[in-house]
């Protein structure tokens, strides 16, 4: 299976301002179409 690859620091303006609303890792992830797995390491 091909892993595929997201670059987080492309979406951190958005990240930013959705931990600032008040957003949980999982609702980043599920908006932006990531797995988790990677939203738990990179969104601390």
């Amino acid at each position: 299976m091909k892993r595929s690859w997201t670059n987080i620091k492309a979406f951190e303006p958005k990240i930013l301002a959705m931990r600032a609303a008040g957003k949980t890792r999982q609702e980043i992830a599920d908006e932006l179409g990531l797995r988790q797995h990677r939203t738990e390491k990179k969104l601390r």
